[in-house]
């Protein structure tokens, strides 16, 4: 009798350990996908970051250009106004 049970109870518990794998598998599939969108989102957010610090370089060339113009006008302004 014992025989019968034990013998009716390895299905059941392979069955069992099938789930059990199976609902790991899913939840680790479940944080694999969290974890990408996670990602994804950071690298979008990293890369408008990175767009607006391209612009701001790019304004602050255009200042400093602007500033080296101006300082280089007065220069020769003061070149002929002061001979």
């Amino acid at each position: 009798m014992a025989n019968d049970k034990s013998g009716s109870e390895q299905p059941r518990l392979e069955a069992q350990r099938t789930r059990d794998k199976a609902e790991r598998e899913s939840q680790v599939s479940k944080r694999d996908r969290r974890l990408t969108e996670e990602s994804r989102v950071s690298d979008e957010a990293a890369r408008g970051e990175a767009e607006q610090l391209r612009r701001l370089a790019e304004e602050s060339r255009e200042i400093h250009e602007q500033h080296r113009d101006a300082l280089e006008q007065m220069r020769q302004h003061h070149v002929r106004c002061c001979r």
